[in-house]
């Protein structure tokens, strides 16, 4: 009980270091999420590479 109450007051006196761990674990979740995700969704040339390779491919 002591080391539980002992952490609670970490982190009461120290809110924006655990919000900015917190959002940094988030980003690095959603980016996961996105780079196994993308390959499978139907590629309509949104990122840069893709439109300048078809760009490059209708030149040819």
């Amino acid at each position: 009980m002591r080391s539980s109450k002992r952490h609670l007051l970490v982190i009461s006196q120290h809110p924006p270091a655990l919000l900015l761990e917190l959002s940094i674990y988030q980003l690095l979740g959603w980016l996961s999420v996105a780079t196994v995700l993308y390959p499978l969704l139907p590629h309509r040339g949104r990122w840069p590479g893709a439109i300048t390779r078809s760009r490059f491919h209708w030149e040819i």
